[in-house]
């Protein structure tokens, strides 16, 4: 395995620390009902790591995504194409055939140059989604070799030996092997999210196709001639399933024959909207014979050169014009290198937008942008951003298609009045131009990075925390009335954790004999909204950042506290309930808020004790990249932000010290 990942693509790294790794095993097919490990190598993870936390990517090559029979076929490969030569013999020539293969004809691990092509492949993201990947093997006659060209000879080639041979060596068509035919995504639940199925045909008339080899004939370069079968293969037609209930939307595919390339896509979606994708070649302006426009000209060169290039696209929505762009080209003499003969090139000259009669709406760019990003984020930041969209982005622009800094502005002061936090709003505004420039990479619109003013606040908020003498009165009552519920406030107090990360801590995150607790997972509540459908739905994740995962130091008194406990629980119950099910963060605030009543205690959101056990470490003299760590903080700057804001007192002191160094 270590010999055959030799030379092979291994790490790419970036200039902000992360990277990507490449993972592989040995190709494996299915023969006789065997699992056979065979020559080459095929990827098993792609990993991303950013900021020590690996993204793994993986790859299954089996039936189902649980693993299982290997879905690798070998594909046999023969001599292919034979071309012949003039060999000069004394005052005589005599022909000779010479075989040319489209792969290797010498061993490589023992499978004679054999391709492998697998009929089914998961691809599974880090998120828990994947997608099914099935594509065209030599299982189906429809895309085996078949019979090769049959030859002409003349003379005394037609006794020639390899006569017979040549007539049943097979003619490759393993270009029509590994095409996609069906891709399903799937998401973490194994439900269908989208599912694309492709037709397609091969170009009839076969053709066949004419290649030269080099020979030295009396020691006079010379190309010698050989042929094989070859056709275009094309796209038909597309068929797309969105979710299990939906209706299906069809793409179907016209080729300018001639050419090879599309002319015009048709889709039906599942609406009943008619989108009609039309493409103008270089080509298609043949007949133009006016020198003096510099694009006929241009237009004109490049057809006498044979050379195809798109000039104009439009994309039609039930009749009306939502998209397009048309190209100019001149002609420029150009010389590629020193003591090289300039030549007379075709390059682009400008470019411009269709007018747009019906153009794309917010609404539509959004709802692709979801389809796009639902794979690579958490199924919780997911559900943040429809939440954002369908509260505030949509109601407000989702029928725009174009969206002006004004607007923005507006929209901005507009939230702000009515309550929202400036913070808020710039969240807003970060999903808005996540949208928006999703929209500039698919030519849908365009977009210009906005200036956006928020007011300033007169006042600055101060940070709520418990006062030292309640911070104390909390943790006296829990010591002396224990409850598993209650044990979770005194650790929060002690250490700082999130209420999430509190309700989702597990006893074998407790490790007494270190004294630390580990954080490694967070329980929220989240708003799913799946069309007209919308619920809550409860999920255990990772933490809130990488650094959120962390491992934090217990007081003596909290170790004396679960010491005797962890002698007698479940290793896989929660903590605040001491069972297999966990309590959610609003039942445990709950909980929080008549303990605090109880205690006369004023009211405090249960952040505020996250806030209160920073505060303690900062007054305590406590270095501020130690209090960032425990936190699990992402940046010290949230840190500094947050809990540094020195006092009168220790202003003065700050001063004094100054001055009693210059012996003042």
């Amino acid at each position: 395995m270590y010999y055959a990942q030799a030379n092979s693509l291994r790490r790419i790294s970036n200039k902000t620390g992360g990277h990507i790794e490449y993972r592989y095993e040995l190709n494996q097919i299915q023969e006789d009902g065997i699992t056979k490990n065979i020559g080459g190598l095929r990827i098993r993870e792609i990993a991303q790591i950013v900021n020590g936390k690996e993204y793994v990517t993986s790859y299954h090559y089996t039936k189902n995504i649980s693993g299982g029979e290997s879905t690798g076929l070998r594909e046999g490969l023969q001599p292919k194409y034979y071309y012949r030569a003039y060999v000069p013999s004394g005052g005589n020539g005599m022909y000779e055939w010479y075989k040319v293969l489209s792969h290797r004809d010498d061993d490589i691990f023992n499978i004679r140059g054999n391709a492998v092509g697998y009929s089914r492949v998961y691809e599974k993201f880090p998120n828990g989604s994947y997608t099914m990947y099935e594509y065209t093997t030599q299982k189906d006659e429809k895309y085996r070799d078949e019979q090769g060209v049959e030859y002409n000879y003349s003379g005394n080639e037609g006794t020639f030996p390899l006569r017979e041979k040549l007539k049943s060596v097979l003619s490759s068509r393993f270009w029509r092997r590994g095409l996609l035919l069906k891709r399903t995504h799937y998401d973490a639940n194994g439900n269908l999210i989208q599912s694309d199925s492709n037709t397609y045909s091969f170009g009839n008339p076969k053709s066949i196709v004419k290649g030269f080899v080099p020979y030295a004939e009396f020691s006079i370069p010379t190309l010698h001639e050989y042929s094989w079968y070859s056709e275009p293969i094309y796209l038909d037609k597309t068929v797309i399933q969105e979710g299990c209930y939906n209706l299906p939307s069809t793409v179907s595919y016209m080729y300018d024959t001639t050419h090879m390339v599309p002319k015009e896509i048709n889709q039906i979606d599942g609406e009943g909207n008619i989108i009609i994708k039309t493409f103008t070649y270089s080509f298609n302006y043949k007949n133009n014979n006016n020198h003096s426009d510099p694009n006929n000209y241009a237009l004109r060169i490049l057809n006498d050169r044979n050379i195809v290039l798109p000039v104009e696209t439009t994309t039609m929505k039930n009749g009306k014009i939502i998209a397009g762009e048309h190209t100019r080209y001149r002609t420029q003499m150009v010389q590629p290198y020193p003591n090289i003969t300039a030549q007379l090139a075709v390059v682009p000259s400008s470019k411009w937008k269709l007018a747009i009669n019906n153009p794309i709406s917010k609404l539509e760019i959004s709802v692709a942008w979801k389809e796009y990003k639902q794979p690579y984020v958490k199924q919780s930041t997911m559900a943040a951003y429809v939440l954002i969209l369908e509260n505030h982005i949509l109601p407000n622009f989702g029928e725009s298609d174009t969206l002006h800094e004004q607007a923005v502005q507006e929209f901005v002061l507009q939230k702000i009045e009515n309550g929202l936090n400036v913070k808020s709003v710039k969240d807003i505004l970060i999903v808005l131009k996540m949208v928006m420039k999703f929209g500039v990479k698919n030519e849908w619109m365009d977009y210009q990075e906005w200036d956006i003013k928020y007011p300033s606040s007169s006042t600055t908020k101060e940070l709520e925390v418990l006062s030292v003498a309640n911070h104390k009165k909390i943790l006296n009552h829990i010591q002396s009335h224990f409850s598993f519920a209650g044990l979770g406030i005194y650790i929060s107090l002690c250490t700082g954790l999130r209420i999430g990360e509190v309700c989702a801590l597990k006893w074998s995150d407790i490790n007494v004999s270190e004294g630390t607790i580990t954080v490694n997972r967070t329980i929220e509540r989240i708003y799913i909204i799946n069309g007209t459908e919308k619920y809550t739905e409860l999920v255990i994740n990772t933490p809130k950042t990488q650094n959120s995962c962390r491992k934090i130091p217990m007081t003596k008194d909290l170790l004396a506290m679960v010491k005797p406990l962890k002698k007698v629980v479940n290793e896989d119950f929660y903590v605040l309930t001491n069972d297999e099910y966990p309590t959610e963060p609003r039942t445990y605030r709950n909980y929080y808020g008549k303990l605090m009543a109880k205690l006369g205690i004023p009211k405090l959101k249960y952040h505020g004790l996250r806030h209160s056990f920073a505060t303690r470490c900062i007054e305590a003299g406590c270095d501020y990249k130690t209090v960032s760590v425990l936190l699990g903080h992402s940046n010290i700057s949230t840190t500094l932000d947050l809990y540094v804001h020195p006092n009168m007192e220790q202003k003065k002191r700050c001063i004094a010290k100054v001055f009693k160094s210059l012996g003042k």
